[in-house]
């Protein structure tokens, strides 16, 4: 897993392939995601006291991240996006974390769509939209 990723790096890639290595925050103010059980540092400031979904089913499945699971991408990548979220932006987000997911393990066969509504078309079905 990771070919030429080191173990800190690895770690650094989140359940759903965010990446905290390029967060202003993260050794200063934040340890990141998976060492703060799930709950991101962003989390606190919006009140929310719960685990990320993405973080909560890695770990009650056993799995690293996302990309090893068989679900990917599954309905939670769909499901949390901020409603206000341009299309354009949600595209952007999803496209990122599968390369940041991609990166933790080459094998990783998720394809990325050109369009958002193509990606939830392809993982979840016309009747999702």
């Amino acid at each position: 897993m990771g070919e030429g990723l080191t173990e800190a790096e690895k770690m650094q890639i989140n359940p759903c392939g965010s990446f905290c290595g390029k967060c202003d925050e993260y050794g200063v103010t934040c340890d990141g995601c998976r060492n703060r059980g799930g709950r991101p540092l962003w989390y606190q400031m919006f009140g929310n006291e719960s685990a990320c979904a993405y973080y909560e089913c890695s770990t009650n499945t056993g799995l690293h991240d996302c990309q090893q699971c068989k679900h990917l991408s599954c309905q939670e990548y769909f499901s949390h996006p901020d409603p206000d979220m341009s299309i354009e932006y949600k595209q952007w987000w999803f496209k990122l974390r599968m390369n940041n997911l991609k990166k933790s393990n080459p094998d990783c066969k998720v394809e990325v769509m050109d369009t958002y509504e193509e990606n939830v078309i392809r993982y979840l079905g016309e009747d999702e939209q």
